[in-house]
């Protein structure tokens, strides 16, 4: 066939198939200003939603309601219209539409509830009720914002992929006009452009292999003053290709600290001795290692003529010798003694400090003296593959080694790492003898509280008893002054038994033994507001809780620890009725449990000082009590493995919280 025929022949083939690519590119475009329309439709949407969202905060806010509902009724007339319009042929995207319509069909209800309950609100209820539903509604129109914003990322992807295939498609069509230039060059001239392909694919070989093995190649001409490098040279010396290339730039290149040794090895080169060195480059302001090695050419009389050479890039090889430099020296330098041993028992390998530690301590057991006796069945174990890590203690002389035992399996060695534990473990004795001491202690200073404070009961009743028979018995025969000091003495006595009494029930709280059973926290506080009935009706308090959970608990110190906060929160209110409510969430292994109240509240600073015995932030007169309450509710959490703590702030109530595991 002739070369004219051929070069007809490429030109209808690429014709063709440009033809066929142009077409798809149509058709992908087509589908692409589709997208592009949807996908502004889509933000329409969300820009109508997030105006709804905006209204309806300002409509909670108070402001014109009238207007605001007329404002919300045609955003939302809007946001339907818009909704209606949008379609798609995908079926997971039609089932989120449909989705969206029901979520947007919701929205109207909910607009209604809210404005006839705002316009009608009478009290926090309604409050509570409007707060719900403006909250209903936020959830649903986030719920459409979300939904639509999937579908616009469903939209921005098949935007992107359009882009995608349409470029790819231009260079399709690029490449096919290259190739058939090409082709016709190719039949017009194919001897010329095999050489050239050939000398190209030799050329890129050449670059290929030299960047696989990190080395690169130059070539001096003295008589022309050229130094030639490979592009793998100028990639390993960051020096961008076609830079002009002296002795003098690449020595500047080359480390300061090593300068002048290169130079002499350069010099001594020159008279002929054989350059092969290793040296430190900086590249970017990082240190980089090369090795070089040259072949000089000279002339009859010892001139230099030229030569090769080449640059290979051995940093990674210096990092590699230098960490295992680093690991190497690891044990040796190891402050603690260190050991290896084989299943015999014999030692391979110890480093310094070990040394020096049996000569210490045992130098006539030498270094077998860091060798556990059990070490038959360690071996054991590992052969059972049981275990490959064991930690043992040995004791040399006056001291206690604690060691952790490895298997390295590859090498089919033990190695022994051990450390002096010996001030550690007295420690640890020492704390275990305090702790001993200080819980006997504990025991005791209970059980005296406990005797005293029920031995004390009989005198003070008598006091009582014996100064109210006299007021009685003398009434009237007495003067004023005489009856108020009565008064006094009685007064002090009832408050003297009161106080005992709640020493009585602390000390009780840690002498009992805690037995925690499945309980509900509804069940007891149902009981305790049976307890309470009579100081609820009295004082008009209003408690509620939301759902309590079940817990592992003693059925009678939780009941005691709610009634105590519960009495907490009548005592301390205001001129209003008191409100009291309880709360409880999970996080993570613990509930935590909250007793909110609305009374008078204290001052944050208080709040660690309140959970001591005695600790009053009022005096008796106005508010009564001992001080006791809260140190029995802190001893109970505690002893329930809980924690417990209040937030408040004058005037604003206060919150009671305490963790129970879950």
């Amino acid at each position: 066939m002739r070369t004219q025929t051929k070069i007809w022949i490429s030109i209808a083939a690429s014709l063709a198939v440009s033809a066929v690519m142009a077409y798809f590119a149509f058709s992908i475009v087509r589908g692409m200003s589709h997208d592009f329309a949807r996908y502004q439709e889509y933000s329409q949407i969300i820009n109508e939603a997030f105006a709804l969202d905006s209204l309806i905060d300002e409509a909670l806010m108070g402001e014109s309601k009238g207007r605001k509902k007329q404002q919300i009724g045609q955003v939302h007339g809007t946001l339907s219209k818009a909704l209606e319009s949008i379609s798609s042929s995908d079926y997971r995207e039609e089932s989120l539409i449909r989705q969206i319509r029901r979520n947007n069909l919701e929205l109207g209800p909910l607009i209604e509830q809210l404005f006839d309950l705002q316009e009608g609100s009478r009290g926090a209820i309604d409050t509570e009720r409007r707060d719900l539903l403006a909250s209903q509604l936020r959830v649903k129109v986030r719920f459409i914002t979300d939904d639509v914003n999937r579908l616009m990322e469903a939209s921005g992807a098949r935007i992107l992929s359009a882009q995608t295939q349409t470029s790819l498609i231009v260079l399709i069509l690029i490449g096919m006009a290259i190739l058939s230039n090409a082709m016709i060059y190719f039949f017009s001239g194919r001897s010329m452009v095999r050489v050239q392909e050939k000398l190209r694919e030799n050329r890129e070989d050449l670059n290929r292999a030299q960047a696989v093995a990190h080395t690169g190649s130059w070539r001096l001409n003295v008589r022309k003053n050229e130094l030639t490098w490979s592009d793998e040279n100028h990639r390993i010396f960051g020096i961008s290709p076609g830079t002009p290339m002296t002795y003098e730039t690449f020595l500047g290149i080359v480390h300061p600290e090593d300068r002048e040794y290169l130079n002499e090895a350069w010099m001594a080169a020159l008279k002929g001795k054989p350059y092969d060195v290793e040296h430190r480059i900086m590249v970017a302001g990082a240190v980089k290692w090369v090795r070089e090695r040259a072949e000089l050419e000279f002339d009859s009389e010892g001139q230099l003529l030229g030569g090769f050479g080449t640059t290979q890039d051995i940093t990674e090889r210096k990092q590699a010798e230098e960490q295992i430099k680093r690991l190497a020296s690891f044990p040796q330098m190891n402050p603690s003694p260190v050991i290896e041993i084989d299943f015999s028992g014999g030692i391979n390998f110890y480093n310094q400090a070990a040394l020096e530690a049996v000569e210490k301590l045992d130098p006539e057991a030498g270094l077998g003296a860091l060798v556990p006796e059990d070490l038959g069945e360690i071996i054991a174990a590992i052969r059972d593959k049981q275990e490959k890590v064991f930690y043992r203690e040995v004791k040399i002389k006056d001291k206690v080694f604690g060691q952790n035992i490895y298997f390295a399996e590859p090498f089919q060695v033990l190695r022994i790492y051990s450390m002096d534990i010996t001030k550690r473990q007295q420690a640890e004795e020492k704390l275990q003898r305090t702790l001993e001491d200080l819980e006997r202690s504990n025991k005791e200073l209970e059980e005296f509280a406990y005797v005293a404070s029920h031995d004390l009961q009989e005198p003070l009743r008598k006091i009582a008893n014996f100064s109210e028979m006299l007021m009685t018995q003398y009434q009237g025969r007495l003067d004023e002054q005489a009856e108020r000091y009565f008064g006094y003495v009685i007064d002090g006595a009832k408050r003297m038994q009161a106080l005992i009494n709640d020493l009585l029930s602390y000390s009780r709280v840690g002498r009992a033994e805690l037995t925690l059973v499945p309980a509900s926290l509804e069940e007891i506080l149902k009981r305790t507001l049976s307890n309470l009935q009579a100081l609820i009706q009295e004082s008009g308090a209003e408690i509620s809780h939301d759902p309590l959970p079940t817990c592992k608990v003693n059925p009678h110190q939780m009941g005691q620890l709610l009634q105590n906060l519960i009495t907490n929160g009548i005592k301390f209110h205001d001129h209003r009725a008191p409100r009291i409510h309880l709360s409880a969430r999970q996080e993570g292994q613990e509930w935590v449990i909250a007793v909110r109240d609305h009374g008078i509240g204290f001052d944050p600073q208080y709040v660690e000082g309140i959970f001591k015995v005695f600790k009053r932030l009022h005096s008796k007169e106005q508010y009564p009590g001992t001080g006791i309450g809260l140190a029995i509710c802190k001893k109970i959490v505690e002893r329930h493995g809980g924690r417990i703590w209040a937030e408040s702030e004058p005037g604003r109530g206060a919150t009671f919280y305490f963790t129970i595991p879950a």
